[in-house]
């Protein structure tokens, strides 16, 4: 039997929450807010933390597809 890999089912949990902030944030207030300053380099916000997040999960996803051949 083979196992799922859980990852995927994450990452798009991930993306599907950041798309649904960053389209209330744009039609309550017209603009996102970013309020995580990183030695101003960049900003963040909680939305940009999913996504990343998110692509971290795919990364790891492929990596135990990989694992399985």
């Amino acid at each position: 039997m083979e196992t799922k890999n859980q990852y995927y089912a994450y990452a798009y949990i991930m993306f599907l929450t950041a798309m649904t902030a960053s389209v209330i944030d744009s039609a309550l207030w017209g603009f996102t807010v970013d309020y995580l300053n990183f030695y101003q380099l960049f900003c963040h916000d909680l939305k940009d933390l999913y996504v990343d997040t998110a692509v971290g999960f795919l990364l790891l996803g492929m990596r135990e597809d990989r694992k399985c051949e």
